[in-house]
């Protein structure tokens, strides 16, 4: 039983997707199961050089909390997994939907969703980053330490 199409190919897009997105998942599921693997998880460079949390900084341990179905904590280690990981899930499934019955999943989405989308990344990614900032050089602006990992 053949699994792909016959002649399916992936684009190159397609591929490096595919690559980053399960490295990402094994990743996220190994050090969600196996107790102190998270100690071996690389540090964020640029919490390490500036003492300052980067937008990215908890993106590894939301990814973890959701793995584990903790959405709650998965916000709170950084509030950008509400948006990385719905469009990673659609991405993922429109690549393996595609090989698999030959057609690409929804290709045609409106122009204004797809920018909007982005706009909103951009956006929320900009914010944190302010909050972060803010937060390293007046600890007292941030007394509840929203946004911080």
């Amino acid at each position: 039983m053949q699994l792909l199409q016959p002649g399916y190919r992936f684009t190159r897009n397609e591929r490096w997707t595919l690559a980053i997105l399960i490295g990402a998942a094994v990743v996220v599921l190994a050090s969600a199961r196996v107790p102190g693997l998270d100690a071996h998880l690389p540090v964020c460079p640029i919490h390490q050089l500036l003492g300052i949390h980067c937008p990215g900084c908890g993106l590894t341990r939301a990814a973890q909390s959701l793995a584990q179905l903790e959405l709650p904590e998965a916000l709170l280690h950084n509030p950008l997994i509400a948006i990385v990981a719905p469009f990673a899930l659609y991405r993922l499934l429109a690549i393996l939907v595609g090989a698999i019955t030959g057609r690409r999943l929804l290709t045609g989405w409106p122009g204004w969703f797809v920018k909007g989308y982005q706009m909103a990344f951009v956006g929320a990614w900009m914010l944190l980053a302010v909050v972060r900032v803010v937060s390293a050089l007046a600890p007292e602006a941030n007394p509840l330490g929203l946004g911080l990992p």
